[in-house]
């Protein structure tokens, strides 16, 4: 999947939950919070970057593709604002 499979998935997460809980009221952060450990995206997204030069796509932090600066959810964020 890639080396920020973990982190993606965790902004998704968050979008959803913020989104839900700012649009009707539920909030799945307090019963869900300990799936919310941030320690696999953070293993996964913070090792050594050996290579000199990155990809077009990537940001500074993450590998392609899950690290592209428009990878994300825009009904959600909408939602979320």
């Amino acid at each position: 999947e890639g080396a920020t499979f973990w982190a993606s998935t965790m902004q998704y997460r968050l979008f959803f939950m913020d989104a839900l809980k700012r649009v009707t009221g539920c909030d799945l952060f307090t019963p869900y919070r300990h799936y919310m450990h941030a320690e696999p995206a953070l293993a996964g997204i913070t090792v050594e970057h050996r290579s000199p030069l990155g990809s077009c796509n990537a940001s500074f932090a993450l590998q392609p593709s899950y690290g592209q600066l428009d990878y994300c959810a825009p009904v959600l964020l909408a939602l979320a604002r």
